[in-house]
C-alpha cells in the first residue's frame, strides 16, 4: 500500500528528528562493544547494499566488517565499521537504501543502510512502528 509506506516513512523521519540528541549519546556510549556480523545481519546488509545499486563498498567489504549494536531498545540497529582504520567521529551522510518488512506480530519494520559523509558504510538503521524489539531479520526482503 504506498500511502501506508509513505506515512510510515514520514513518521520515522519525524521520529529520528525528535531523538537525534539522544541517538547521538547512545551510540557514543555503546562504542566499546564491536564484533563480527552475525549470519542473519550479513544476508540483511547484502539485500540493502545490492539494492543501493551503486559501489558502495569492496569485493571483500564482509571480511573487514564489525559491526556494533547501538542502544535503540531491541529494534536491531547497528553501527558500521567497514574497515578497521575508519574513524571513530563519523557523520551520517546520506541514506543508500531501505526496505520494509513486516515483523512476526504484525507490525512494520523500516530499515535503511546509511553511508557516511565519505560514502563508508555507517550504520543500519531498524525502526519498528511501535518501537517494540524486532522478533526477527526479514530473510525475503
Amino acid at each position: 500500500h504506498p500511502h501506508h509506506d509513505d506515512k510510515v516513512h514520514q513518521n520515522y523521519i519525524g521520529t529520528h528528528l525528535r531523538v537525534f540528541g539522544t541517538r547521538t549519546r547512545c551510540i557514543i556510549n555503546a562504542m566499546s562493544k564491536r564484533r563480527k556480523p552475525l549470519q542473519d545481519e550479513i544476508r540483511l546488509l547484502e539485500r540493502l547494499i545490492e539494492k543501493a545499486n551503486i559501489p558502495i563498498v569492496s569485493p571483500d567489504w564482509k571480511d573487514s566488517l564489525l559491526v556494533q549494536s547501538m542502544e535503540d531498545g531491541g529494534m536491531g540497529s547497528l553501527l558500521l565499521f567497514p574497515k578497521s582504520d575508519v574513524a571513530e567521529r563519523r557523520s551520517f551522510g546520506r541514506v543508500a537504501s531501505e526496505v520494509e518488512y513486516t515483523d512476526d506480530d504484525g507490525i512494520p519494520v523500516l530499515v535503511s543502510l546509511n553511508l557516511d559523509k565519505e560514502g563508508a558504510l555507517f550504520e543500519v538503521d531498524s525502526w519498528k512502528v511501535d518501537f517494540s524489539s524486532i522478533k526477527r531479520r526479514p530473510e525475503d526482503i
